[in-house]
């Protein structure tokens, strides 16, 4: 996750997915370039992993929301109230006026209190910060945000926040509520108190306030299926990729903006001395089309692998992240023969119809098979524990093997 974090963002969720929180270790987000980029990404998905919380609580404030009286004097020609009885002796030696009116007590509830001022603080600022979507419009988190921004506005009608003006935070407001909780001022100091330990946690875990431990965790909202964790892998593996073509000396101005990626352009460009290669994320135009077509509309049969690497005068190298778990004693010739299939389909349309290939698996061991062509193929299974050491210098090798001898930095 913590590779993942600088470029991930569910690029096509369908409608379906369940949203919820799940908990990853806190980052700081002001030194590093690429985390900072992400932060406002970051501040939605921690925003919809926390709403139903705020959301419970802003309901039971507005349910039953602390209040004062304010006195108001007024005269009546109906005795419609309580009497101002100490007026109305001290007028009775007075003229009366006609019509005859009475001087009337009027006690009347409001509902500005600190308390009520900070809950609409809250809500008014976080509903703003729903309705600047940063995900993708059909995506399972921007649908969510919508759904939130929605009962937010239902709920800005309510006595204790439409009578409250205040469109943020106010500080002031944030320490005379802890200090009328703390000595149980308000007449409901349950949701208040629970509101002012999410403006706490909120503010601190999303940067807005002062820095937090390192060790701490922080819940971000994720959907909740095995899709959207073998698209993490698959991001993951464009991480590895970037990395180790950084390692052998290659450069790029690409920011890996995966939602930001351009139909049909590679995703990042890499140079080193007169030579590029250009990486796509996802996409077959680089594979060309395929030579087997269906019987009925003779369209050409397609295929979408995770990364596709290109250069100049040699065949692609096709990079398949599998999120499926494997061990030694487990074998892989079922996703070994689809990517020649791969081979068999798209071949022709480069040099020599060669074909290069990585399959890269989970696993709690570090191992590496190849399989070759004459000089014209390559197909490699990788199983890898996430976190080996060893595995930096294999996923190298590989990609070595690829684009054959190095240019030498410089060179025309």
């Amino acid at each position: 996750m913590e590779q993942c974090l600088p470029i991930l963002i569910t690029k096509a969720s369908a409608l379906e997915v369940s949203i919820n929180r799940m908990s990853v270790p806190a980052v700081s987000l002001t030194g590093d370039e690429q985390l900072h980029r992400f932060h406002q990404e970051f501040v939605h998905r921690r925003l919809l992993a926390e709403m139903p919380e705020l959301f419970a609580i802003l309901q039971e404030i507005s349910h039953q929301p602390s209040w004062h009286n304010k006195l108001e004097r007024r005269r009546d020609l109906v005795l419609i109230g309580r009497l101002d009885v100490p007026a109305y002796i001290r007028e009775r030696k007075l003229r009366f006026d006609r019509p005859r009116t009475f001087p009337i007590v009027d006690h009347q509830r409001h509902f500005d209190t600190p308390e009520n001022r900070l809950a609409a603080g809250t809500l008014r600022q976080i509903r703003a910060l729903l309705a600047n979507e940063v995900f993708p419009a059909k995506s399972a988190e921007s649908i969510v945000a919508r759904g939130y921004f929605r009962q937010l506005s239902r709920l800005s009608s309510a006595h204790a926040f439409a009578s409250n003006t205040y469109s943020s935070i106010s500080r002031k407001d944030l320490a005379l509520t802890r200090f009328r909780v703390n000595r149980r001022l308000t007449g409901n100091d349950r949701p208040y108190r629970r509101l002012l330990n999410w403006i706490e946690h909120w503010l601190s875990l999303t940067g807005l306030a002062e820095e937090v431990d390192g060790d701490r965790a922080v819940d971000l909202a994720l959907p909740e299926s095995e899709a959207y964790w073998e698209k993490v892998f698959e991001v993951w593996c464009l991480e590895q990729t970037r990395t180790s073509m950084n390692r052998l000396g290659w450069t790029t101005d690409s920011d890996f903006r995966i939602h930001a990626s351009q139909s049909n352009k590679p995703i990042a460009t890499f140079r080193l001395g007169s030579r590029t290669v250009e990486a796509y994320f996802q996409m077959q135009k680089p594979l060309g089309k395929g030579r087997w077509l269906s019987t009925v509309t003779l369209t050409p049969l397609a295929g979408i692998p995770d990364i596709v690497l290109t250069t100049a005068g040699s065949a692609p190298l096709l990079i398949d992240a599998k999120w499926r778990f494997r061990t030694l004693k487990q074998g892989t010739s079922e996703e070994q023969y689809k990517m020649l299939g791969y081979a068999e389909n798209f071949a022709h349309n480069h040099p020599g119809d060669a074909f290069y290939g990585l399959l890269v698996f989970p696993s709690d061991v570090m191992h590496t098979q190849s399989f070759f062509r004459a000089e014209t193929g390559r197909l490699t299974t990788m199983r890898t524990d996430l976190l080996s050491k060893s595995f930096p210098q294999l996923f190298d090798d590989e990609i070595c093997h690829w684009f054959g001898p190095m240019p030498t930095p410089g060179s025309a």
